[in-house]
């Protein structure tokens, strides 16, 4: 049995396209042998859907004007470990989030709160790393409290 992973992509975040980009370089590289991949998009406007299209238009962002896509949600209910079809109540399980979005709502640790609550695992950084390393103030006086020589860098 393959081990069902979710890839995110998109978001409601001015990183939108950044993460389209990066979300098609991570799914063609992915190992499909040994994972069933669940796409899963945020729009720019935070709505999320199950994606099963060509993955072309992932990065060419054509990806929601497709019929290829179904409005979802997270449980929040443990047990499931998922995702909910909005339109049929159907649950799909998912082991491990592989969260490929970048800046506000994606790598500040709300997605990776969310996900704790859910009870569902995902890669990389925790809920408070994540804010912490978005914050960079808090990140560079956290650094120098423990003695590590740091520089801001006005622009």
């Amino acid at each position: 049995m393959k081990t069902k992973i979710a890839i995110i992509f998109g978001g409601y975040s001015s990183e939108y396209s950044v993460s389209l980009v990066s979300a098609t370089s991570v799914i063609k590289n992915i190992n499909k042998n040994k994972y069933e991949i669940i796409l899963i998009g945020i729009s720019k406007e935070g709505e999320f859907y199950l994606y099963n299209g060509d993955i072309e238009n992932i990065e060419r962002d054509k990806w929601l004007d497709s019929k290829f896509t179904k409005r979802i949600t997270i449980s929040t209910n443990r047990k499931s470990h998922g995702i909910v079809v909005l339109d049929t109540s159907e649950i799909i399980n998912i082991d491990i989030v592989f969260p490929v979005l970048h800046g506000k709502n994606g790598e500040d640790g709300r997605l990776q709160g969310m996900l704790e609550l859910a009870g569902i695992k995902y890669v990389g950084c925790d809920m408070t790393s994540s804010a912490i390393c978005m914050d960079k103030y808090l990140a560079h006086e956290l650094v120098a409290s423990n003695g590590i020589v740091t520089y801001i860098i006005s622009v």
